[in-house]
């Protein structure tokens, strides 16, 4: 079992934990704060999320590249041509889906100024660093943890940071970081409250894009008054859950290091690592993956492949068509969430405070419906609030080992959704399709209670 570090740098101070790896799981083993100049801890791999006011964003078309290097060359000239500065920027970019030109592929792309790779990791040893970016695409990475196919507007405040994103899947459409000012530190709500409602705004009629869910954490949602203050310009709103990669967790410490979280959850596009480093960490996961599994190489092919340098190793096919298995490998991430039992008690007294804040709030169904979470183990839960009625949709994708097991659990889910209809609540089964043959039951159940 290995150990890692994962921090989340602000412009006064830094929090951060460690955690023991285990598998494609993250355990937690320690929390810690401290000022943002106090060297960063050398012995564990870093990830790091840091925050930065100024992030240089674009689009651009080109042709497909295969090769890294020229394709970014083309990418921060176009940025250039575009009137955007990108001396010594450090950048990161992704595909964007839709309609482009025949052969073309379009790019979002996002840069920071080298100097804050600097300032920020300066301490740390180059071999060390396993990610290091800002802190939206962090917070963006425990968006998609939970809802893989959504388009999600996640704010995340803490004493000295307000952070807002909006993304889809790895597609991060717009982001927002902001620093608190003194005067909202004791009492934030009406900052909150105008900033993220302002954001909204532009996001949905300016950018056109259509938000499906909307994420508020970190510790200064915690506050009643400033939920109090959101409640009357949101209607309706959800609290991220550790992912299942995050063990060890529990609800009120996950929503402070939720970037420190997110990082150690970022996709290889979020990275902002300086290219060279990149290509070094390529060449020692691949020389790491073929050292354990050495009997199965011929020697001879081995020994070249180790003593292969970086330039060689960006120039030969065959060795990249490898790396880039690994890569898809190494950065496939469990995507069903479900709401574990020790996260129950403090989610139930969080919404407490948020019933109190609006009536309307769809997560007032949280409280009645937690035991049928706990049975259900479903891939997603939506909570929406629509014709003065408070309704709960979520998928269940579930694979037994026995036709014995799957009906148990059909029964199980019964037996909760006929509780509800008890206490005044209906519920509908959307779908249901089942295979014997492979043990795999999909359903799409919808609960739902008039207000």
């Amino acid at each position: 079992m290995g150990r890692v570090r994962a921090e989340y740098i602000r412009a006064v101070s830094r929090i951060g934990a460690t955690f023991k790896t285990k598998g494609k799981s993250f355990v937690l083993d320690g929390y810690y704060e401290d000022t943002a100049e106090t060297p960063i801890p050398a012995e564990e791999p870093k990830y790091i999320a840091f925050y930065h006011p100024d992030i240089v964003e674009g689009e651009v078309e080109l042709p497909p590249i295969k090769d890294r290097r020229t394709r970014e060359i083309l990418i921060k000239k176009k940025l250039s041509e575009g009137g955007v500065g990108v001396q010594n920027l450090l950048i990161a970019y992704f595909e964007l889906s839709g309609e482009v030109g025949e052969g073309r592929i379009k790019y979002k792309v996002f840069g920071v100024p080298e100097e804050v790779y600097r300032q920020k990791v300066s301490t740390l040893s180059p071999e060390l660093l396993r990610v290091f970016t800002p802190v939206p695409f962090a917070v963006a990475s425990i968006s998609k943890a939970m809802f893989p196919d959504k388009t999600v507007f996640h704010t995340y405040a803490d004493e000295e940071t307000l952070i807002m994103t909006v993304s889809r899947g790895k597609e991060v459409l717009y982001i927002r970081p902001l620093s608190v000012p003194s005067y909202a530190k004791e009492e934030a709500g009406e900052f909150l409250a105008e900033n993220i409602n302002m954001t909204s705004i532009f996001v949905t009629q300016r950018l056109r894009i259509d938000v499906d869910i909307i994420l508020l954490s970190g510790p200064l949602m915690e506050n009643p008054n400033n939920l109090n203050s959101l409640a009357q310009v949101i209607d309706g709103f959800a609290v991220p859950l550790p992912p299942p990669q995050i063990k060890g967790v529990n609800g009120k410490l996950f929503q402070k290091i939720l970037p420190c979280c997110g990082a150690l959850l970022c996709e290889e596009e979020y990275d902002f690592s300086p290219t060279e480093l990149k290509e070094e960490r390529k060449v020692r996961n691949l020389m790491s993956k073929l050292t354990k599994v050495s009997f199965a190489v011929s020697g001879i092919l081995l020994l070249a492949v180790l003593i292969l340098s970086a330039d060689i190793f960006r120039k030969t096919e065959s060795v990249k068509r490898l790396s880039e298995r690994l890569r898809i490998e190494s950065s496939q991430l469990l995507s069903k969430f479900g709401l574990e039992a020790n996260h129950i008690e403090y989610y139930t007294q969080y919404i407490s405070t948020i019933n109190e804040a609006r009536r309307s709030n769809p997560l007032n169904l949280l409280p009645l419906v937690e035991d049928l979470l706990k049975v259900s183990e479903g891939n997603y839960y939506e909570f929406s609030h629509e014709n003065n009625t408070y309704k709960l949709k979520f998928n269940i994708e579930k694979t037994f080992g026995s036709s014995k097991e799957m009906t148990l659990f059909k029964i199980r889910l019964k037996e909760k959704l006929e509780e509800l209809k008890k206490l005044g609540l209906n519920y509908t089964i959307n779908t249901q399709e089942e295979d014997l043959s492979t043990g795999s039951l999909s359903m799409e159940v919808v609960v739902e209670k008039g207000i």
